[in-house]
């Protein structure tokens, strides 16, 4: 048990005042699904792709002309009312809620800032908070961080139920049984006897984790077996994947759990494949009280993907998210899961860098994802402005990932002096250097803050990124970026010295599979133009090379051979 190791994110009323979707760098487009045993059904964001709420009036563009120290707090404060007022206009909170968030005005500032304006229901996240509200006002008032949670997960009840069959497949919706409702899974959050059962105590963590706890799916029986039965596991959560025995036959439409329940306890005893592996570990941990995913990618065979389980764990009083059933033989360096605040998929490092950033202290990530926000709401019409809140907000809080990309992108349109982005650029390398998806997502703009015939400088920064990445130990990364890198080449006519580097680097990562065949089919399309265009050019070398690299490639998973080895063969042929 560890009841004390999340002392770290106990909260301030401040603690969470600016997370939300708009700063979470969830694009505006990016589409809504809704998960059914197998399959989803994809929409876009309801709520549209602007933001409803003013990102300044007069009086705090007049305090950003001469900003002081207490004049970025003051803008959140600003903001948060502004929040109040717009969703309260057309989703105004029932009377009993509206008085307690009156007698309440720092939870309601969390609350309101809480919710996403493009995928919360936000009339259905206060019937929620009112629901629980009458069953208890002390038990709100003390589990306010939960309710919050509940409030933006389920507006939309079926986010549970999409968390509950995401990536689930091979059963049958009469198979599953009656999961939790909203007050069951309140009172087994909140109820004081088996508050020193779980893992991690509600009081203790911000919602925007908690938001991977409230989403438990079980139904109460199975939610009771869970609790008992793995009680003493909850410090040892990986050893949970493990205990579903693996069945083959499910992978030939013949699973041995049959006709029969979905449930925990039929899984552990019939068994089944790496997606009722991963619902079965994510849902017990669910059930002791600790935050957790679903994840699911495809590794370095090619062919059907994988799943696992990443949850909240604590090291000397950091939070961290690790993993289970993440074969790291199968290179799965990232992973798609679902978020059931905005029925979204985004990747499991973004969830590792919310846990990085709460590291760093919730005010001040409060302060740097409304400034974010802001900073986007402005980026067009005041692209000065924007820089100087992005700025702010990535001084506030490193880790605001979203800051990092409007800054960028805004570097890019021209906004920042070219001698600012260099080093801006450095310590984006440097401070998220544990992160890089997010610098590699921003590489682009920081290129495009290149002149195009300062290709040596250009090169200059994809080396030193590539570096960056080997260090990480993402190849992934690197063979992105080497492809950029190598196109770009190949386009100033320097073919030459691309192939050269595209077959190093295939040489260098053979063995991850299907993410080298991109850069492989490179190589080959360059070789035979080269044969055909550049007298004297030796093919062979290039066959040799690859041949070479094709002893790491990896020819088979279990005793099945891997897609991505007969089409790195059919590339090989080419050049014969």
């Amino acid at each position: 048990m560890m009841p004390a190791m999340l002392k770290p994110l106990v909260l301030s009323v401040l603690a969470l005042a600016a997370w939300c979707g708009e700063a979470r760098g969830i694009p505006a487009d990016h589409p809504v699904r809704v998960f059914e045993l197998g399959r989803y059904r994809a929409f876009p964001a309801p709520g549209g792709t602007g933001d409803p709420v003013a990102a300044l009036d007069d009086a705090d563009r007049a305090a950003l002309a001469k900003p002081g120290a207490k004049t970025w707090d003051a803008l959140v404060d600003a903001f948060a009312a502004r929040c109040a007022a717009t969703y309260a206009a057309t989703a105004p909170p029932p009377a009993g809620l509206a008085a307690w968030l009156q007698a309440h005005p720092a939870q309601a500032r969390d609350l309101w800032l809480a919710f996403d304006p493009r995928f919360d229901d936000i009339a259905g996240g206060l019937a929620v908070l009112q629901r629980l509200l009458d069953a208890d006002a002390k038990r709100f008032e003390r589990f306010f961080q939960l309710a919050i949670a509940m409030a933006v997960v389920w507006d939309s009840p079926d986010a549970v139920d999409s968390s509950r069959h995401y990536p689930v497949w091979g059963i049958e919706v009469a198979q599953l049984p009656p999961r939790m409702d909203l007050m069951q899974v309140w009172d087994w959050y909140t109820d004081a006897k088996r508050q020193s059962q779980l893992a991690f105590k509600p009081t203790d963590m911000p919602w925007p984790v908690l938001v991977n706890l409230v989403d438990l799916a079980l139904s109460p029986a199975e939610a009771q077996w869970a609790a008992e039965r793995y009680a003493k596991q909850a410090s040892d959560l990986a050893a949970l994947y493990p205990q579903v025995p693996y069945d083959y036959d499910k992978l030939e439409q013949r699973p041995k759990l049959g006709s029969k329940p979905y449930t925990l306890e039929n899984l552990k005893a019939c068994g089944g494949v790496c997606v009722d592996q991963s619902h079965f570990a994510t849902e017990i941990a669910k059930a002791l009280g600790v935050p957790a995913i679903k994840c699911t990618g495809e590794g370095r065979y090619g062919g059907a993907g994988h799943a696992w389980t990443g949850f909240l764990a604590a090291r000397k009083g950091r939070p961290l998210l690790e993993f289970t059933g993440r074969y790291q033989f199968d290179y799965y360096y990232t992973g798609d899961c679902f978020d059931p605040q905005t029925r979204t998929m985004v990747m499991d490092r973004d969830v590792a860098l919310l846990y990085d950033a709460a590291t760093g202290g919730f005010p001040a990530l409060v302060k740097a994802r409304t400034l974010a926000r802001i900073a986007r709401a402005v980026e067009k019409s005041d692209p000065a402005l924007a820089v100087q809140l992005a700025g702010q907000a990535i001084k506030t809080n490193t880790y605001a990932d979203e800051a990092w990309r409007i800054w960028c992108r805004l570097a890019a349109a021209g906004a920042v002096e070219r001698k600012v982005v260099a080093k801006m650029g450095n310590q984006l390398m440097k401070d998220l250097a544990a992160h890089p998806d997010v610098t590699i997502a921003c590489l682009d703009d920081l290129l495009a803050t290149i002149p195009a015939d300062k290709l040596d400088e250009r090169v200059a920064l994809y080396e030193a990124a590539y570096g960056l990445y080997r260090q990480a130990k993402r190849p992934d990364l690197q063979i992105r970026l080497r492809l950029a890198e190598t196109r770009e080449l190949g386009d100033a006519n320097r073919a030459a010295e691309a192939l050269t580097k595209a077959l190093e680097t295939v040489q260098g990562n053979a063995a991850e599979g299907t993410l080298i065949l991109p850069l492989v089919e490179q190589v080959v399309e360059s070789s035979l133009r080269f044969r055909r265009e550049v007298k004297g050019f030796r093919i062979e070398l290039v066959r040799d090379g690859l041949k070479k690299a094709a002893t790491d490639f990896p020819k088979q998973r279990g005793n099945k051979p891997s897609p991505a080895w007969a089409e790195y063969q059919q590339l090989q042929a080419k050049l014969d």
